[in-house]
């Protein structure tokens, strides 16, 4: 259906939720980003899109860990 907007569901792979990471990873700039930096992230299992200032960062299952949504 045209002009439709389309939500996802909750727990959906598009959904957005906060992460912190655990170890330091780079992004596709190079920049490099520490342990603890809070990211966006999308996708669901053993890699994930993540975002740092407009930045995608690629990550494994085990370079982030889920945040509560308070953390700023």
């Amino acid at each position: 259906m045209e002009g439709t907007l389309t939500v996802p569901r909750r727990g959906s792979s598009t959904e957005r939720r906060r992460g912190k990471l655990l170890v330091a990873v780079r992004g596709l700039s190079g920049h490099s980003y520490p342990a603890g930096t809070i990211v966006s992230l999308t996708g669901r299992g053993a890699a994930v899109d993540a975002w740092v200032g407009g930045e995608w960062v690629p990550l494994q299952w085990w370079e982030f860990a889920e945040a509560s949504p308070h953390l700023g």
